[in-house]
């Protein structure tokens, strides 16, 4: 019986390993501070093409909601913060539309909250970036 086990085990592995996924999603993590029952920007997210034009605004969604508090987008303008070694840094001059995505704890609630947030741009699939947020919401 423990031969069996151990080749059904092995194959498992084996059969898992095999699988090939063609992830091409970003993922990134933030802690922030926040102040109870006051509104936080989170993220704002843009997609500028090299050439400083627009390559559509992204779609922000709440994959997981926080616990103690509230997230809220909308489009703003504001300058995109390209690094200097970006070929669009030159775009940092010019006010592009961007999916702000704010959250706002409970009013005396202090402590720690978690939000996952995903935005999709105009490649669809291709282009989707998850960021996960640990909040540190204090008096």
């Amino acid at each position: 019986m423990k031969y069996f086990l151990n080749i059904v085990f092995f194959s498992l592995i084996v059969l898992v390993s095999g699988c090939e996924t063609s992830n091409t999603e970003k993922e990134a993590s933030d802690s922030i501070n926040a102040k109870s029952g006051q509104e936080i920007l989170l993220r704002a997210f843009y997609n500028v093409n090299p050439d400083c034009s627009l390559n559509g605004v992204p779609k922000v969604i709440v994959a997981s909601a926080p616990a103690h508090g509230v997230v809220t987008t909308s489009t703003v303008s504001d300058f995109p913060h390209y690094a200097n070694s970006d070929p669009r840094h030159k775009c940092n001059a010019r006010k592009v539309p961007k999916q702000a995505a704010f959250y706002t704890p409970e009013s005396g609630f202090v402590g720690v909250d978690h939000i996952k947030l995903k935005a999709v741009g105009n490649d669809g699939p291709n282009d989707l970036q998850f960021v996960t947020f640990k909040v540190n919401v204090m008096k």
